[in-house]
């Protein structure tokens, strides 16, 4: 069984190398996700006013947090990866911006008006997400998941790269609008997509905002 602090020690910087490099912007595969990235930062300011304070659970080194310097009041990013987050600390060298090494599922934040989490959600269990959802005190929520129909060519991709060499293997998953909207109906929050899945790209990017709070 793959455990997740070595399995993203050894991942997560060369992945965001093969997307978010210059060079990579020719590259299709890495389209979805530099264009999660470019949606994320429309959507924070344009559902933020600026000096609020955001969250972000897997951070991975801090392309976002690059993004939101000098929006943002206060950022909190946490990652598993000790690695990324070293090197998330030198690209965002800003005193209200703090980078920690962590399990972002059960890290305790500060107050703040924003939770985002990118890619997170493909790697818990329902029962993780559940519990991730549970704990989100923030008024919004910034998050993507993937969505795989049936016949998408990604399905085969997901099979083939992500195969489970035991049923308790560590690997990517996919969940379905349906089950999305559970977790957020459970926990109060109204929602919209801002970027709907396709066929041949199943990422999906959603604003959720609690509908109770003050």
């Amino acid at each position: 069984m793959s455990e997740p602090k070595t399995f993203w020690e050894n991942k997560i910087l060369r992945w965001e190398k093969s997307r978010y490099s210059d060079w990579q912007r020719y590259y299709p595969p890495a389209w979805p996700i530099r264009r999660r990235l470019e949606a994320s930062i429309q959507a924070i300011h344009h559902g933020l006013p600026r000096g609020s304070r955001v969250l972000e659970l897997g951070c991975g080194s801090g392309y976002l947090a690059e993004a939101l310097w000098g929006y943002c009041g206060h950022y909190q990013g946490v990652d598993i990866a000790e690695g990324a987050i070293a090197v998330a600390r030198q690209r965002v060298p800003a005193c209200e911006f703090e980078f920690f090494a962590g399990d972002a599922v059960n890290f305790i934040s500060q107050p703040c008006d924003l939770t985002v989490f990118l890619g997170l959600t493909d790697w818990l269990t329902p029962l993780e997400l559940r519990a991730l959802f549970r704990r989100v005190t923030s008024k919004h929520i910034l998050f993507s998941y993937t969505d795989v129909a049936l016949w998408s060519p990604y399905r085969l991709y997901r099979a083939v790269m992500d195969k489970p060499t035991n049923r308790d293997s560590y690997r990517g998953r996919n969940y379905s609008a349906t089950q999305i909207q559970d977790l957020l109906d459970e926990n109060g929050f109204a929602s919209h997509h801002v970027l709907q899945p396709t066929l041949f790209n199943p990422g999906a990017l959603v604003w959720a905002t609690a509908i109770t709070h003050d």
